[in-house]
């Protein structure tokens, strides 16, 4: 196998910034914001993990400034949420508190219920198995 690496740097190197160029790829998709002046929705994608939770958790809190009456974040296309994700949900809770807007989390998966669960903050969440597209 040969050494696609830069001279003089380590032949790990190339693999670091292999993996490094998925994850900041997956991290520009991640969150969509759509809405309105009384409910905004926050579709997340892909994984929650330690290593995007400050952004996600940013996205969230930009979307709480909006001022919208109803925070829904919808995880239907999170295929993993890690206990070092759930630091996104924690800042979109400290943010939603300090507005007063209610917070839902709508399509959460097993593992996702799990994770949140185990990180006691479910309950906080007002956590949905269905969207709530049909009750606005």
């Amino acid at each position: 196998m040969t050494d696609s690496s830069p001279p003089g740097s380590p032949p790990a190197a190339d693999g670091i910034r292999k993996v490094c160029g998925r994850v900041l790829r997956s991290l520009r998709r991640t969150v969509r914001t759509s809405g309105d002046a009384d409910r905004v929705v926050v579709r997340i994608s892909g994984e929650i993990t330690a290593a995007n939770a400050e952004l996600v958790g940013e996205k969230l809190r930009k979307a709480v400034a909006s001022d919208p009456q109803v925070l829904e974040i919808d995880l239907r296309r999170v295929s993993r949420l890690d206990s070092g994700g759930g630091r996104a949900f924690l800042m979109a809770l400290h943010a939603v508190r300090l507005r007063r807007t209610r917070l839902i989390v709508t399509h959460v998966g097993t593992q996702a219920r799990g994770t949140l669960e185990l990180l006691g903050i479910a309950r906080s969440l007002g956590l949905e198995d269905g969207g709530t597209a049909d009750r606005w």
